[in-house]
């Protein structure tokens, strides 16, 4: 901090004046982290005007807390992008909620096209900024295509956010959807038009899902054309959304994935969660895990918790031969399969005469390159885990990675990496 200090006490008001000129020239700003920066706002803001940075279009970047006084400086009437994070709320303090709030309070709603604040969720910031944020997203139009509102919002302002037509990409951390008793929406409302990535808070999850699948707004249709080749297109979040990432919180999984299914063209699809010390969570069934691979065969990312150690689950090896062939693009998979029966559904899955997996043996296979295992139990001898390693390039052919946790329970860490090994012979003989 001293060097700028010196510098900038030997500017002549000149300098400072051309100083002032080089900021109006700044058209994005990345970054508040340091006092260096710290000491040259405060001379910069020396100058006389409150509007430096007049022509600023994006603010990205961490805040440090002591900065945060500065915000409002950079808010412009030209702004469209103000992605602002701080790494937890309580380094704010009173006076850093203030300028968080005096800043957010007069940003140009009708011209941003991104909005997000904070990267985790402020527990005690919430309610401190939801009326701050929601007024200034009842301000916003058709431009934003970017939120992650990061805070609580008013029923008013999530109305209003559910409804914008551009609105890309929706990140939603605390708040549960509008009441559908008391909502203003008209059955005809297209929900959501254009959101392609829904990302939900554990909490919300299955209020959220059940709201957007009802029947009410579900399947809205266009017309395309008029006459005898008239024809009907689906609009709206089930046909336009690609990524959905959320959580089950007390909800089972198997109620999340059933509502999940209704979005056919999900590419990616996260329920990301750890089991509990003494209790498995993830109840999917191979019946479940084939409707997955039926109903939503362009996936490419499938995520659906990280396997544990007790080995209580219901789905087998099958299940991977299932997604394997139905989800030809995938190419990132995380999913819990029982392991106490391996070698056995292994070699069943090889050469049984069951035209179903006949079916399943000659199809196409997906692209996934790494199969995570985390804490997945495994015991098996030497000739075992050749037959595992055949079983697991059978059903992924590219596969090269199997990671796992060192802390992995028993003897699977060693297991799983003498299997990794028997995989790499096989593929490099």
């Amino acid at each position: 901090m001293g060097g700028f200090q010196r510098i900038f006490r030997q500017l002549t008001p000149t300098e400072r004046r051309r100083l002032f000129r080089y900021a109006s020239w700044v058209r994005r700003i990345t970054g508040f982290v340091t006092e260096d920066l710290a000491c040259f706002l405060q001379i910069l803001f020396r100058l006389p005007t409150d509007d430096p940075f007049r022509n600023l279009r994006e603010v990205h970047g961490w805040i440090e807390p002591a900065l945060l006084r500065f915000l409002h400086h950079f808010v412009s009437p030209r702004l469209t992008v103000f992605s602002v994070f701080v790494d937890t709320d309580d380094q704010l303090g009173c006076s850093g909620y203030r300028s968080l709030t005096d800043a957010i309070s007069v940003i140009p709603g009708s011209s941003l096209r991104r909005f997000s604040l904070g990267e985790y969720r402020w527990e005690n910031a919430s309610t401190k900024f939801k009326q701050g944020v929601s007024a200034m997203l009842l301000g916003c139009g058709s431009a934003l295509g970017y939120l992650n509102a990061g805070v609580e919002l008013s029923e008013e302002a999530i109305l209003h956010v559910i409804q914008l037509p551009h609105l890309h990409t929706l990140k939603l951390t605390h708040e549960p959807p509008p009441d559908i008793t008391d909502a203003l929406l008209q059955e005809d409302t297209t929900v959501l038009p254009s959101v392609h990535s829904l990302t939900l808070a554990t909490p919300t999850t299955h209020t959220w899902l059940s709201f957007l699948n009802d029947l009410r707004w579900r399947h809205p249709t266009v017309t395309t054309a008029r006459g005898p080749g008239q024809s009907q297109v689906q609009t709206g979040i089930h046909s336009t959304l690609e990524e959905l990432y959320c959580g089950c919180g007390e909800a089972p999984k198997r109620a999340i994935v059933k509502q999940a299914l209704a979005f056919k063209n999900l590419t990616t699809l996260e329920i990301g969660e750890f089991c509990q010390d003494d209790r498995c969570s993830f109840d999917l069934t191979d019946d479940d895990v084939t409707a997955i691979a039926k109903a939503l065969p362009r996936l490419q990312k499938l995520l659906l918790g990280h396997p544990c150690w007790l080995n209580t689950c219901q789905t087998t090896f099958r299940s991977l031969l299932t997604l394997s062939t139905n989800c030809a693009g995938l190419t990132e998979l995380i999913v819990h399969f029982n392991t106490i029966n391996i070698v056995e559904d292994v070699k069943s899955l090889l050469e049984t005469e069951d035209p179903d997996t006949q079916k399943l043996r000659e199809g196409p296979r997906c692209g996934v390159t790494s199969l995570p295992l985390f804490l997945t139990p495994l015991t098996a001898d030497g000739p075992e885990t050749d037959v595992l390693a055949k079983g697991l390039l059978f059903v992924f052919p590219v596969l090269g990675n199997i990671p796992v946790r060192p802390g992995t329970r028993g003897t699977a860490s060693s297991v799983w990496l003498r299997v990794g090994a028997a995989i790499s012979r096989l593929k490099d003989p």
